[in-house]
Parts: C-alpha cells; sequence; structure tokens
C-alpha cells in the first residue's frame, strides 16, 4: 500500500564516481548547505535547521528542497522538485562506501510516481546526478 508520505518510485537515474577524498569530507559536502552552493548551484536554507532550502542549479532552475531522515546505511536524502512544476517531485539519495583507499559516491534520482507525468528518470532534477559527481570532484 502507497501513501501520500511514501510515493511508490517511478523510475530512475544513477550515477557513480570514486573520488580521492575521505569519506567523510564527502558526507559534509553532502550536508553543509555552504559546500552544496560550491558544486550544485546557489543554496538557501529556509531557517536555522537546514531541512528544506531552495536551490538554483547549473541548470538555471529553481527547486524546493527537503532533507530526509538519514538511512540506516547512513545515505544522505533529499525530496525536490521545480519551483515551476512542483508535481515533478524526485527523491534523491546519495550512498557514500569505501572502496580501495578512496570513496565511491552513488546519486541515484528517482522519480516519485503520482508525481507529474512523464515517469522520465531525472525529469525532476536532471542535473542532480550529473552535477554531483562532476561537482565533487572538486573536493579531491
Amino acid at each position: 500500500m502507497t501513501t501520500a508520505t511514501e510515493p511508490t518510485p517511478a523510475s530512475a537515474a544513477e550515477r557513480t564516481v570514486l573520488l580521492d577524498a575521505d569519506i567523510e569530507r564527502v558526507v559534509d559536502a553532502l550536508r553543509s548547505p555552504d559546500l552544496l552552493g560550491a558544486w550544485l548551484g546557489n543554496w538557501t536554507p529556509d531557517g536555522d535547521d537546514s531541512s528544506s532550502a531552495t536551490v538554483v542549479t547549473d541548470d538555471g532552475r529553481t527547486r524546493r528542497v527537503e532533507h530526509l531522515a538519514p538511512t540506516p546505511d547512513g545515505a544522505v536524502r533529499w525530496r525536490w522538485a521545480p519551483v515551476a512544476d512542483p508535481t515533478l517531485v524526485s527523491e534523491v539519495r546519495f550512498t557514500v562506501t569505501r572502496e580501495a583507499g578512496r570513496t565511491r559516491l552513488t546519486v541515484t534520482e528517482t522519480l516519485l510516481a503520482g508525481h507529474g507525468a512523464s515517469g522520465r528518470p531525472g525529469t525532476a532534477g536532471a542535473a542532480c546526478p550529473t552535477a554531483a559527481a562532476r561537482g565533487l570532484h572538486a573536493l579531491q
């Protein structure tokens, strides 16, 4: 059974990159509004708790972002949608693991069923997997 708070995944886009950076530094970059702004775009937190924000990504789109509770495996998760079409909701999951002395970052963006009509992966934030992989290379 699916509820409004737990939408069903419709489709996903995934990218993986190996980084020459400490795993802690990569996780910090995924959680810090200042560091997020350096690689994703103009990141403006909505208050002191940083649980939601507005971001203008490098593709020029303005999106509303909500941080979700971390997963049991420690992945960082967001849910976001373009301000111009808030029905195009995606969940973005950043999984960070160690691999042979390096940090593997896997970014998965899933368009959620019942949100938007296209069902195409990455519709809500097509820049995210690519921008994360490209931008986090700056940590090296």
